[in-house]
């Protein structure tokens, strides 16, 4: 019991939320200067955009609080994505309407280099018949802000894809239509199915849509952003 308390205690001592005596002196601030180097470059190497935006004091004041929100995933890659829950859940950055878009953003793009699945063995045929759905190496997000583009002042309705692609092995970004946002974002139907869902709450003609779109719905899946469930 001892033991555990003396463990808890250097915890604490740490992660901030015990005071350190005579810091100038004390091997205790050593390890918790390190302790906070450590996340403070995995976070703002994952989000260097967001971290320069708003700058070293206020990322050095956000990270020190996150340090003493104690992170609970094992893996050390995965804290920016915990360090962006906790700035978001706690409304920390009020003064920022952007944040939120750009912190997702540029995680997403590590999460996916780093989980993306491999592609599917054979090529796909596009077919209205049949039931589609944004494959494992794609997430798909309606953004206020087109961050993408270093457009933080005017915002908006931007529903974007950020997808992995194989060839060049790079995580891309493309702007889609609120229509194909609705469309993608399918409800277990059919690709035909959920156009005509999508077209009768935007009150268009779906049989005018399905030649014109064959094409484009086809380039989805070539690029491994669709795959048939």
């Amino acid at each position: 019991m001892l033991e555990f308390e003396i463990q808890n205690r250097f915890i604490e001592h740490i992660i901030g939320r015990r005071p350190i005596k005579s810091p100038e002196v004390n091997r205790l601030e050593i390890y918790r200067e390190l302790i906070y180097s450590r996340f403070e470059e995995v976070i703002t190497n994952a989000l260097p955009i967001f971290s320069e935006k708003i700058g070293k004091d206020r990322i050095a004041e956000l990270v020190t609080g996150f340090i003493g929100h104690k992170p609970e995933s094992p893996y050390i890659w995965q804290a920016p994505y915990e360090f962006s829950n906790f700035v978001k859940s706690r409304n920390m950055l009020p003064d920022l309407p952007w944040a939120d878009d750009l912190l997702w953003y540029e995680w997403t793009e590590i999460d996916l280099f780093m989980r993306c699945p491999p592609p599917p063995d054979e090529p796909e045929t596009f077919d209205w018949n049949r039931p589609w759905q944004l494959s494992g190496s794609t997430r798909m997000r309606r953004l206020r802000y087109r961050v993408y583009l270093d457009d933080y002042d005017e915002p908006g309705d931007f529903p974007l894809i950020l997808y992995y692609h194989y060839s060049p092995q790079e995580v891309h970004y493309q702007e889609i239509t609120p229509f194909l946002y609705d469309v993608f974002n399918t409800q277990g139907e059919t690709a035909a199915q959920s156009l005509r869902r999508v077209c009768g709450a935007h009150k268009i003609i779906p049989e005018e849509l399905e030649e014109l779109l064959t094409e484009t719905m086809q380039n989805y899946v070539d690029k491994k952003i669709l795959e048939a469930v």
